[in-house]
């Protein structure tokens, strides 16, 4: 699968991973809120009915009907529940119309209830305790008890919530059985962590095969475009030889001539250009053989001829390189690498001014940082800076035989050995840094 590709599903997943790992987690967060804070309201609720009425008469208390006697008739005239006397057995929650009522009183109405009540010093006084608790009475109480012990107002634990209410010589400790809410909750949980782990496979499969179909015809281009390069560059070799030969048969003959020197010079250029050109285009389009290279003799073997060119400039040119630092790559890109990084670093030098090359070790990492007095880029110019054919100093770059494709070849190279590349600019010193696997 090309690079783009990858990169392509690698984006479209991590993105989709987070959206989809988003809602979830939404999703649960809510349906937690909501469910404690229903379960909160019906709490208060039995609180505010402890208050008035005290503990309600269990089913079993209900009076017991004669044969044929109807039950109690808790309709008014206009056929709606008059609860303004209730018999045993029957709570008045809220008043008509309200929240409880309208929303979720059915529920409230179903769900099961234990209570025990405290004196203000801590005392049990009395407990509500429904033959469907799983709580023995001693339980029941020895439960409450360490809820108030420990202070919580308000508690969600296992399959049980409480609430305590104080009253003016009472303090309540209200538990509502949660164990079917959990259960759903529960239930919820695992089915969004499956439905979304199998989202994320099918989502990873069709941008698969998105990313081949929508990234093919860039792809195509941009290997034409490589290929086009890579021919033209070859085709373009043999007139600049023969144009260089001409030339050396004319000065023979006629001497020196300054449209000689003119057509010689842009000839070399041209050359320069096309060599760049062709070794940006092999760094693209091949798969490199990575082995094991002693980067710490490359660097050393590659650096040294610089000396020359950094003394003719009047630039002081100084290097550090730990020994025996090996990492996995391609040597022939690697020399590239150093080559280009250092050959920038004695051009844009500033005169006076210094190179210093430095190569260290660091958590099994190998790091090579080229560095040379220069003023501050910009931030405009390290975005681009790795650009093809981006020259950020017009007037000097190609009087020195630079064209803008240095730093490109210096970037494939270390992109094809999973190096990171990088600019750093202090006050007066600008840094390339390569990071080695």
């Amino acid at each position: 699968m090309p690079k783009s590709n990858k990169r392509f599903v690698a984006m479209i997943m991590s993105v989709m991973i987070l959206l989809i790992g988003g809602i979830l987690l939404i999703v649960y967060f809510t349906t937690s809120v909501q469910t404690k804070k229903e379960n909160k309201e019906m709490l208060q609720v039995f609180a505010d009915s402890y208050e008035k009425n005290g503990f309600p008469d269990v089913i079993d208390n209900l009076p017991d009907l004669a044969d044929g006697e109807a039950p109690p008739d808790l309709s008014d005239t206009d056929g709606k529940p008059d609860l303004s006397d209730p018999p045993p057995g029957f709570i008045v929650n809220k008043e008509e119309g309200s929240e409880m009522e309208t929303s979720y009183s059915h529920l409230y109405e179903i769900s099961t209830f234990y209570a025990v009540v405290f004196d203000l010093d801590g005392n049990m006084k009395e407990y509500f305790n429904e033959s469907s608790s799983p709580f023995s009475n001693e339980e029941l109480v020895k439960y409450a008890s360490d809820l108030l012990d420990n202070n919580d107002t308000f508690h969600q634990g296992k399959s049980v919530t409480s609430l305590v209410t104080y009253g003016e010589d009472y303090i309540l400790v209200t538990m509502m059985d949660t164990a079917a809410t959990d259960n759903a909750i529960s239930h919820l949980v695992t089915n969004m962590i499956i439905f979304g782990a199998i989202s994320i496979v099918v989502i990873f499969i069709l941008s698969f095969y998105l990313a081949k179909w929508v990234m093919r015809p860039a792809e195509v281009g941009y290997e034409k475009q490589k290929q086009f390069i890579s021919d033209a560059g070859h085709e373009l070799k043999t007139p600049i030889s023969t144009i260089s030969a001409n030339l050396e048969v004319l000065k023979r003959e006629i001497g020196q001539n300054r449209w000689l020197e003119n057509i010689s010079y842009e000839n070399e250029r041209m050359f320069t250009l096309v060599c760049q050109l062709l070794d940006l285009a092999k760094l693209e389009s091949a798969t490199l053989e990575l082995s094991d290279v002693d980067l710490s003799l490359l660097c050393e073997a590659v650096i040294l001829p610089f000396e020359a060119s950094a003394y003719e400039r009047g630039v002081k040119f100084s290097y550090h390189i730990e020994k025996n630092i090996h990492i996995r790559g391609n040597g022939v890109a690697l020399e590239k690498l150093v080559s280009v990084l250092t050959d920038n670093a004695v051009s844009h030098c500033l005169t006076p001014g210094e190179v210093f090359i430095e190569l260290s070790q660091k958590s099994g990492k190998g790091r090579l940082k080229v560095s040379n007095t220069g003023s501050p880029l910009s931030e405009e110019n390290q975005k681009h800076l790795f650009e093809r054919f981006y020259k950020f100093d017009e007037s000097r770059v190609e009087e020195k035989g630079h064209y803008g494709l240095g730093l490109s070849i210096a970037k494939a190279a270390a992109d094809e050995m999973g190096a990171e590349i990088y600019v750093e600019c202090q006050e007066d010193k600008v840094s390339f840094i390569v990071d080695f696997k």
